[in-house]
């Protein structure tokens, strides 16, 4: 028996999404079914059954963290800025509801982390001009795709 084809889909232009995410375009290039499926056919993965945080969930708590660290207005020379980055990872990990066990795990790996940051920054204080938080970026793309692609810079 031949082997089925691979799925080519080729959806009309009109119903093609408009608008990316930067990290949806890595996906779409290594694998366009998985937009199509999601994006136009509105299949979305099931949930699994037990909780497991992983990688991408620390980095988006990590970021998170940092975001309202930075935008708290405090010099991370400050001898108030561990202390306050510390109650920052606080107030997140409280919000993000951890797993026990992986709380257990997470916590002291930030703690380390916000000292290694704030060592740092103070090791490049004279370098950095100026901070500035993450914030979302939209920019529509030059041609006739008129395709949106946005992100966070």
């Amino acid at each position: 028996v031949a082997f089925a084809k691979r799925p080519f889909p080729t959806p009309p232009l009109d119903v093609r999404p408009r608008h990316f995410s930067v990290t949806e375009i890595e996906t779409l290039r290594r694998d366009p079914y998985a937009i199509y499926a999601r994006r136009i056919l509105s299949l979305m993965p099931l949930e699994p059954l037990v909780r497991d945080p992983g990688a991408a969930e620390r980095g988006t708590l990590f970021h998170e963290i940092l975001h309202r660290f930075s935008t708290s207005g405090v010099d991370p020379r400050a001898p108030v800025a561990l202390e306050t980055l510390i109650d920052v990872g606080r107030q997140c990990f409280s919000e993000a509801s951890l797993p026990d066990d992986v709380r257990a795990i997470w916590w002291p790996r930030f703690e380390k982390m916000a000292v290694g940051i704030l060592g740092w920054e103070t090791r490049r204080a004279d370098s950095i001009k100026t901070r500035h938080a993450e914030a979302r970026a939209e920019k529509t793309l030059v041609g006739s795709s008129g395709v949106t692609l946005s992100g966070y810079a």
